[in-house]
């Protein structure tokens, strides 16, 4: 039947289409909160509600051949970047070198320790999703246009249009337009779609990486010349990669970066200016691989910045505070002998090109405090009074934090030198004369100061009043916590590190110590580890006191045991080991302490933690008889 005229002239064509799928693009699914809604609904997303539009469209073209109802390039575009959105937080927007230096700022300026957002799992599924989705919208585009294009145009044609490219500063000229033609925009947004999910999915990096390669033999071949490259998809796949952390990665995009920096290193177009983002992207990636050789690639790509930029081609190219301190993580994550004098050479070298800041000191810091090296706590303390004095005489960008004065208690924590504790109690002490001086948050004591320090004490001192200095230093903090002070609220390491000084200590009556600490522990909320446990049955298998308190160790050290075995907690090794010198060293009659000790072999050998060194032991703690009957009865048993 014919329609009435009115009627013909309301039927929706391609621009109503348009207009509904831009509608869903106003409010994009972009928290936890909507994709879990979504899911718990069963509705599809708002990407797959804009392809059934646009499926609609199509077949409504097909059988019409009406050109109102022919989709244009942005109908595709919007539901690609609907589907790229699938999954994804209000806020992110860590794609850009802009953002990373803020971030770097923010660093300095607030160190205080802030838990950052993370992408949950469900949202990295969600974000796989919208990514392949994507891709899979724009392949279909590239597809429907390569099926109008084919055989029209000859191969001089081709280069005649890559000249002619290359003069207008990519504004490519197909010889025949069409309404299929994918947009370099429209790559961009797939790329960017792979990139925020790549730490989350191997794959998401491997698939960025294959549509930055698409891109370009679409335009070498000259399929289509405007969907050359430009640095920001470069850029995005170097991010993925690295964002990845696959074995092989970080070598993957030096050789993108070589790619790019060969396109747009001789460019006079502002906008293909090569800038220092992509290779600080690489040398992150190095800082993470891990790999042999790591640290010295991540060097090597800071000399090519550096020859660049004193060669005069770029003044972007000049090696910042970012560059310089990937270098030092990768120094620092590589483990190399004399990692940490390397450290502090490249933290001199900014020194001299007045590039040092707060976070660099504070990772060349932290670099000595693992090193374990001999004198490592006085160099890491030298850096920070190194730090002072310029922030004294006015060095931009440098003030120590806590975190600089955390670090160097923690490098105290790890010395051997006997007054270590001192040492480190010392800078506390000096964080809080400072803070009350001042009120700068910047240099506040936290829960992380009070627990190293205990550390300290718990792995150094010999002192026969060490015990009443921890706990005096842990009353301290728990009575600021008590007053307001909620960075100074006491955490599972602090009560584990404090019931390991009561079992380092000289004292008496460590288990019903230890067993009090454990009680406040609880009564605070907070749960107790293996960790937790460890420590408590090491305490109690260190009595030496009466036979009264090593009978009261005994039993809270069984009791605590069977407690959070109860509870489902997973023994490890070092359990089973500090319960079979419990047995030892706290059971006074051979017969009982024999059945004691035998019942810890077959409970550490039914949850699979024997080893070497708990075998040794009990050879050398129970008659060879006794033993080797417990080896044959646990061969027997499998």
């Amino acid at each position: 039947e014919t329609l009435p005229e009115y009627e013909t002239n309301c039927r929706p064509d391609a621009v109503s289409y348009s207009i509904c799928m831009n509608s869903l693009l106003v409010e994009g699914e972009t928290t936890d909160e909507a994709v879990g809604n979504r899911q718990k609904q069963n509705r599809i997303s708002r990407g797959e509600q804009a392809e059934e539009l646009l499926n609609r469209l199509m077949d409504k073209y097909k059988a019409t051949k009406d050109e109102r109802f022919r989709p244009q390039p942005a109908t595709f575009g919007t539901v690609i970047a609907l589907h790229a959105r699938r999954g994804r937080y209000q806020s992110s927007t860590d794609n850009s070198s802009n953002n990373n230096n803020k971030r770097h700022k923010r660093n300095v300026h607030n160190p205080s320790t802030v838990k950052a957002r993370t992408n949950t799992r469900q949202n990295l599924n969600e974000m796989f999703i919208g990514a392949r989705h994507a891709e899979r919208v724009l392949d279909w585009m590239i597809s429907l246009y390569h099926g109008e294009q084919q055989g029209y145009r000859t191969t001089q044609q081709i280069e005649k249009e890559k000249q002619q490219q290359h003069s207008k500063n990519n504004i490519g000229n197909d010889v025949k337009s069409s309404n299929y033609k994918p947009r370099l925009a429209f790559f961009v947004t797939v790329l960017d779609a792979w990139g925020k999910c790549a730490n989350g999915h191997k794959e998401a990096a491997n698939r960025a990486e294959q549509l930055l390669k698409k891109m370009e033999m679409l335009y070498e071949d000259g399929s289509n010349m405007d969907v050359r490259p430009n640095m920001q998809c470069f850029v995005i796949v170097i991010q993925a990669l690295a964002r990845s952390r696959q074995h092989g990665t970080a070598q993957r995009a030096e050789e993108i970066l070589k790619r790019m920096e060969d396109l747009f290193l001789n460019s006079t177009n502002p906008r293909e200016k090569l800038n220092d983002y992509g290779y600080n992207l690489v040398m992150d990636a190095w800082s993470r691989s891990r790999e042999k050789g790591a640290a010295q690639n991540a060097e090597r790509i800071l000399a090519r910045m550096n020859e660049l930029y004193n060669a005069g081609n770029n003044e972007r190219l000049k090696p910042n505070a970012i560059s310089y301190t990937n270098v030092i993580r990768a120094w620092i994550n590589s483990g190399e002998q004399g990692f940490a004098d390397r450290t502090e050479k490249i933290l001199l070298m900014m020194e001299r090109s007045s590039m040092q800041d707060t976070i660099a000191f504070a990772t060349v810091i932290d670099a000595f405090a693992k090193s374990g090296e001999d004198g490592a706590a006085e160099r890491a303390e030298n850096i920070l009074r190194r730090m002072q004095e310029q922030h004294k005489a006015g060095v931009p960008r440098v003030q120590p934090n806590t975190i600089c004065f955390n670090s160097v208690i923690n490098a105290w924590s790890k010395s051997v030198d006997a007054n270590s504790a001192e040492r480190a109690e010392a800078i506390l002490r000096e964080m809080t004369t400072l803070y009350n001086e001042t009120g700068d948050h910047n240099v506040k004591p936290n829960f992380i100061t009070y627990s190293t320090c205990l550390q300290c004490y718990a792995n150094n001192s010999d002192d026969d009043k060490k015990l009443k200095r921890a706990e005096a230093l842990f009353a301290e903090m728990k009575h600021r916590y008590e007053n307001g002070d909620v960075d100074c609220k006491p955490v599972d390491r602090t009560f584990n590190t404090l019931i390991a000084v009561v079992a380092t200590s000289k004292e008496t009556n460590k288990g019903n110590r230890a067993y009090d600490i454990f009680q406040q522990m609880k009564q605070m909320g907070i749960k107790p580890d293996v960790t937790t446990l460890n420590a408590l049955l090491k305490a109690c298998a260190s009595e030496v006191g009466s036979d009264k308190e090593k009978g009261d160790a005994l039993k809270i050290a069984i009791s605590t045991y069977n407690e959070l075995k109860e509870k489902g907690l997973k023994m490890g090794r070092l359990t089973y080991l500090y319960l079979l010198f419990v047995c030892k060293n706290l059971i006074r009659n051979n017969h009982e302490r024999y059945n004691a000790m035998e019942d810890v072999f077959l409970k550490c050998s039914k949850d699979g933690q024997l080893d070497e060194n708990f075998i040794q032991i009990l050879k050398d703690s129970l008659p060879e008889s006794i033993f080797r009957s417990l080896v044959e009865i646990n061969k027997d048993g499998g």
